[in-house]
């Protein structure tokens, strides 16, 4: 069937039809479908017999909640053929559909219409050309502002997993080191799915917790690298434990207490990783281990408690979440209330639909948190966050096209009130910001001696992905005063260009003008093929708006190079990164924004009052 569906899909026209007998389940399937997706092929319609479609309909909704890119309809029963059809868009990876609804009952025929999926930059048809551009209005409320973000607003984390690399990346690597070091300040959250095993053996004196070669096994000379990667990159550090005896556990008090005699400055504490809420009474625990050890204004603040999507599945759970936790945690002074989030993307297209279901998704935890949170409220970190679970997506999470999530993520979530914001992660996967050639999933074990340091051939080959120049860019452009930012259309839609407002960050605000109350902007274009001409709110009409205009070379999204204003970013061989200087905008009171790129714009002396 499937060597009969190659010759017959290459031969098709647009609007041909193609009906493929299975009489197969859906896991059988996954040859053509995935066929379908390398071609091209836009929507394909499913035929079930009529006890099928209930199963398959639910299933496709069920999906459908889950965000991934599936328009699916509600099936129509036939009542002659007693045939229903369910009509859905294609997408990246439909194994994993394949997988999950592997139960459903025989698939009867699948008709396939072959039409162009516009904007695509990969595989055998090319990207459609970009269309007229849509008109739209950018209106920035400079009145007030509505949030404040830290500092270290744009964060990473380093995983402590085995299978990515923790145990033999050499994190002394002076091009690392560099590398991190241009995204500072910012919280350095060490943590990861490897917190729940990790042991200590810390100082290397102290009896052993575990063997060196163990998978989950930590010497001193890893924590003296780590905390000397901490303070070279000007990194605030946040330690994951493992989630053992409220703190108590003899190792853990080992690590405290020669982090202490080391003088060594620790940012921030959690405990545990994705364990639930349930882990309050841990944390007051530790809080007065903490407290016994240090003294003083060096004291490391207690964050967490980093519970798993899960835990927040609908309202309810997570107010009963929050709830528990603080309950449970009322001794422990929390700094700061983290969860996690992965948006669980498999494609490179993405709708306001599901960019807003982050929204969603926080929206009930902020509440949750104003009616059961600690008094003084505690801050709201994204403790850990990225475009998909699992080390990520190749040619989806590590593309130029990743940066519609993460920069519309990022805008997002400082309007709902969020301080710190932790991508996952720094170096490791498909899902960090620098890649690497290490083995991605292979378990490696731990240093077989305290001195040793890793000399593996996969250090020092950090490439640079698309969000770290995202990254940059964001903490070059934007402040921590955050505004209210609309965009609007009189002829149409308008939710495909994404609109986020702060004050200028002091290294953005215009050089040609000593006038306070700059004001810099993000513009995210998520349509495929629609350019947008933006424009935007006047300031000081003297002086030019600057513009960071970000584009993938020749429109292609899959690429992981950055064009900052017509000019490739690239990173030095030391790790060095390029000026990131903005240019005069041509038109001062518009910007135009491709499809699928984005722009920041520093407007200069518009908000006097509140960007002073």
């Amino acid at each position: 069937c499937v060597c009969v569906c190659v010759l017959l899909l290459t031969s098709l026209q647009d609007e041909d039809v193609l009906h493929v007998l299975l009489n197969t389940r859906p896991r059988s399937a996954y040859s053509v479908f995935h066929l379908c997706y390398l071609l091209r092929i836009h929507e394909v319609a499913i035929y079930l017999q009529k006890e099928s479609c209930t199963t398959f309909i639910r299933g496709c909704s069920d999906f459908s909640k889950s965000m991934l890119k599936w328009g699916c309809a509600q099936g129509t029963l036939h009542n002659q053929k007693h045939v229903a059809r369910v009509s859905f868009c294609l997408v990246p990876h439909p194994i994993v559909w394949c997988e999950r609804y592997a139960n459903v009952p025989t698939v009867s025929c699948i008709a396939i219409v072959r039409k162009p999926m516009s904007g695509r930059t990969s595989g055998i048809m090319p990207p459609a050309p970009p269309g007229p551009a849509a008109y739209m209005a950018v209106t920035i409320d400079t009145r007030k502002l509505i949030g404040r973000v830290s500092p270290m607003y744009v964060s990473f984390s380093l995983d402590t997993s085995s299978n990515r690399g923790w145990f033999v990346r050499n994190i002394t690597d002076q091009r690392l080191i560099n590398l991190a070091s241009a995204l500072s300040p910012a919280v350095l959250r060490v943590g990861g799915t490897g917190n729940n095993c990790l042991r200590y053996n810390v100082p290397s004196t102290a009896p052993k917790s575990c063997e060196d070669t163990a998978t989950c096994c930590m010497n001193q000379s890893q924590w003296d690298d780590l905390n000397a990667f901490a303070s070279a990159t000007n990194t605030s550090l946040v330690f994951g434990l493992r989630a053992s005896e409220g703190g108590n556990a003899t190792d853990i008090r080992n690590l405290l207490q020669y982090t202490v005699d080391s003088e060594y400055k620790l940012f921030g504490l959690e405990y545990g990783n994705e364990i639930g809420c349930g882990t309050g009474a841990g944390f007051s625990s530790l809080k007065a281990v903490v407290s016994k050890l240090w003294s003083g204004k060096d004291v490391p603040s207690l964050v967490g408690p980093d519970p798993s999507q899960h835990s927040f599945a609908t309202p309810n759970a997570s107010e009963a979440c929050v709830a528990q936790f603080f309950r449970d945690a009322k001794d422990s002074h929390l700094r700061a209330f983290t969860y996690h989030f992965y948006l669980q993307t498999h494609s490179q297209e993405y709708t306001a639909t599901e960019l807003d279901s982050l929204a969603r998704y926080v929206e009930p935890i902020l509440d949750a948190l104003l009616r059961n949170g600690s008094t003084p409220p505690s801050e709201l970190w994204a403790g850990e966050m990225g475009g998909h679970s699992q080390g990520g997506v190749a040619g989806v999470t590590n593309t130029f096209a990743s940066g519609q999530w993460y920069l519309d993520s990022l805008g997002l979530l400082a309007t709902l009130g969020h301080t710190v914001y932790v991508r996952q992660d720094l170096v490791g996967g498909n899902y960090g910001l620098l890649a690497d050639n290490f083995p991605f999933g292979v378990q490696r074990t731990s240093r077989a001696a305290d001195v040793d340091r890793p000399t593996s051939s996969f250090n020092n080959n950090y490439t640079v992905l698309p969000d770290f120049w995202f990254a940059l860019v964001w903490k070059y452009v934007m402040g921590e005063g955050v505004l209210r930012a609309v965009a609007t259309s009189e002829t149409g839609d308008a939710s495909f260009l994404r609109v986020y407002s702060h004050c200028a960050a002091a290294r953005a605000k215009s050089p040609h003008a000593n006038a306070s109350g700059d004001v810099a902007l993000l513009l995210i274009n998520i349509h495929t093929n629609t350019p947008v001409n933006a424009t935007l709110p006047r300031g000081d009409a003297t002086v030019p708006a600057t513009l960071w205009a970000l584009t993938p070379p020749g429109g292609n999204i899959s690429t992981t190079s950055v064009l900052l204003n017509g000019n490739a970013l690239v990173a030095g061989a030391d790790g060095s990164v390029p000026p990131l200087s903005g240019t005069d905008l041509p038109a001062p009171t518009s910007v135009l924004v491709p499809p699928q790129s984005y722009a920041f714009v520093v407007i200069p002396g518009l908000a006097p009052l509140v960007c002073g």
